[in-house]
């Protein structure tokens, strides 16, 4: 396999941002957001936190990457630089008794009623795991929802609030087959985000997923061919939405003639927009250090 960091992908399928279109890429602004990709890169931490600060929260604080994460302000001064503030994720209720439970139906009629922060409504479904005394959610758990999306992950009185992977509806359709003139591909789509949520939305760091797959079928089996794959991580702090400073990663695989080739992209992010600016593995894998995240390799794919 060749692995190769030239190139961009070919595929933008994550509708939290913009595709990098042609004209962005010969140099010359597709959209506004373009001109914030030829502002200077943040060089520290806090100028990380600085632009997370933006979106109306306070309680971002950037993670060292060591132990040891003294270093120099300047004049000899040593700055300590913070770590990441303790997760208020729990109540005065965290300790309730809780039991697991299979098969439970989930509805408008038997939860609390939708909380006035969020305007967030019950969503029915079917959800297998912890819940309390009172037959909330509350603790880890799976609930998928009749519309065809799925959360699974931490629960506080029946509110996603902690560690957590939701996925939506995944996409299947035709598209062109481009190196076969005439031919088609099927194209599966699966998106989801992955990281902390807060009173049943994206709170702090976390990772919006969109996996791409383009495969043919084979003739004979019920196994198919696989012709292009592609995964694009939008890395960022949310406060609802994505804030700040953030990167795109993206990793594409292509099978042709028997030969199949592994590209990785690294795009800057601003309030979760594409810049079109391109940035070093290097600097992507520092920002997301820097939000206590793990950086995704191309084993995830």
């Amino acid at each position: 396999m060749m692995i190769t960091t030239e190139g961009a992908a070919r595929f933008h399928s994550n509708g939290f941002g913009h595709p990098i279109t042609a004209t962005a890429q010969a140099g010359m602004p597709a959209d506004p957001i373009s001109i914030h990709g030829r502002k200077r890169l943040a060089s520290c931490r806090e100028e990380l936190e600085r632009s997370w600060h933006g979106g109306a929260s306070h309680d971002f604080y950037c993670i060292s990457n060591s132990e040891s994460s003294d270093d120099n302000a300047g004049g000899g001064r040593i700055a300590k630089r913070r770590r990441i503030i303790e997760s208020d994720y729990s109540n005065d209720d965290g300790m309730m008794d809780c039991s697991f439970a299979r098969g439970v139906r989930i509805c408008q009629s038997n939860r609390p009623p939708s909380r006035p922060e969020t305007g967030s409504l019950v969503k029915a479904g079917w959800y297998e795991g912890e819940v309390n005394a009172l037959g909330l959610r509350h603790g880890k758990g799976v609930t998928k929802h009749d519309d065809g999306t799925e959360y699974e992950g931490c629960y506080v009185n029946d509110i996603m609030c902690g560690e957590g992977w939701y996925k939506f509806v995944t996409t299947k359709h035709m598209v062109p087959n481009p190196h076969q003139h005439g031919s088609h591909l099927h194209r599966q789509v699966e998106k989801s985000f992955k990281g902390a949520f807060k009173e049943d939305v994206p709170h702090r760091a976390g990772m919006v997923i969109t996996k791409t797959v383009d495969w043919a079928p084979l003739v004979l089996g019920s196994a198919f061919d696989v012709r292009f794959r592609e995964v694009v991580y939008d890395v960022g702090m949310h406060q609802n939405k994505a804030v700040g400073e953030g990167v795109r990663i993206i990793y594409t695989t292509t099978n042709v003639d028997g030969r199949s080739t592994l590209e990785k992209s690294c795009y800057r992010l601003h309030n979760g927009e594409s810049t079109t600016m391109k940035v070093a593995p290097d600097y992507a894998a520092w920002m997301v250090g820097c939000m206590g995240l793990d950086f995704p390799s191309p084993s995830d794919i």
